[in-house]
């Protein structure tokens, strides 16, 4: 029995098989690594390598030399500016005064914005406050004057001398030139007004502003020439030979005419006819325009002779 439990296990081990957890492990055999023929040091490269290392050694040491002179160099310039000029390193001073600046800067834009944001009616508004407040001057300084007059004419108070001080006076003069500004400016605002104008005159004063007027295709004010020494022109070169507006006025005066009828000729006979600055003007335009038409007509009839005295 031993013998063959014995065979049947060499029968197993020969075919690599584990039997019963008593197997030996293989050794593993490394193979041995042949020596390099030029693996020995030379002693050429041992020196190569010491210079090496001691040229990486003096490298070192020079670069930290340049850095300990450049130091030294920044620290002596550092000496000199601030010698010449203390200010150089205070930085906290720089950065108040920029920061000031920009203060400064930021108030002038908010005061600019400001002023920016105001009303655009405040002149109007303003002049319209002085103009009130120098009439209840005028009331006042009326009233002051008839109490005066009130005085004076008093038996007590006949016969003193009175004084009035010089900005007083001034203040009188100023008020005399506003009160001339203002009836100058009444007499302009009647004299336009439409309202107090009869038809003729109304519309005399609108064509007399359309020719005054450069946009809509007038002319422009041409200076006296005769202030400067030159021959003034001709008022009567200046119309032109066709004027659309003279038959819209002949036919609007005819018409105005023929409404009058008898009554407007009894008033004639019996009154003068008031004729204000515009109707004059619209008829000297008129007696302007006719008389134009009549000496170009004349031309027209002159250069007509000549032509046919050529063919001739």
């Amino acid at each position: 029995m031993n013998i063959s439990f014995s065979a049947t296990n060499q029968k197993k081990g020969k075919k690599g098989n584990l039997g019963y957890g008593l197997n030996s492990r293989s050794s593993v055999v490394h193979g041995s690594s042949t020596k390099n023929v030029f693996g020995d040091d030379n002693s050429d490269e041992e020196e190569g390598n010491e210079e090496t290392a001691n040229s990486s050694g003096r490298q070192a040491v020079n670069q930290q030399i340049a850095k300990e002179q450049a130091a030294l160099r920044k620290r002596a310039q550092a000496i000199l500016t601030t010698a010449e000029d203390p200010s150089m390193y205070d930085y906290d001073g720089a950065y108040d005064t920029f920061k000031s600046k920009q203060n400064d800067a930021d108030d002038q834009a908010k005061k600019k914005a400001q002023e920016d944001r105001k009303s655009k009616y405040i002149g109007d508004l303003l002049k319209a406050a002085q103009v009130r407040e120098r009439e209840r001057d005028a009331i006042y300084e009326r009233r002051i004057a008839r109490e005066q007059a009130e005085e004076d004419a008093k038996e007590e108070f006949s016969g003193k001398e009175k004084f009035v001080t010089k900005a007083y006076k001034r203040k009188l003069e100023e008020r005399k030139q506003w009160e001339l500004e203002q009836e100058e400016k009444e007499r302009k605002e009647d004299a336009n007004d439409v309202t107090k104008k009869s038809a003729g005159a109304a519309f005399a004063s609108f064509y007399g502003n359309l020719n005054k007027n450069v946009a809509a295709g007038g002319e422009r004010s041409v200076p006296n020439e005769e202030e400067n020494g030159q021959p003034a022109k001709n008022p009567i070169d200046s119309f032109d030979d066709f004027d659309p507006r003279g038959r819209f006025m002949a036919d609007f005066e005819k018409s105005t005419d023929m409404q009058n009828g008898d009554a407007g000729e009894e008033e004639e006979q019996t009154k003068e006819p008031i004729q204000s600055s515009a109707l004059v003007d619209a008829m000297s335009m008129r007696e302007r325009r006719q008389k134009k038409i009549a000496e170009a007509r004349i031309r027209y009839l002159k250069r007509r002779e000549h032509a046919m005295a050529a063919l001739q």
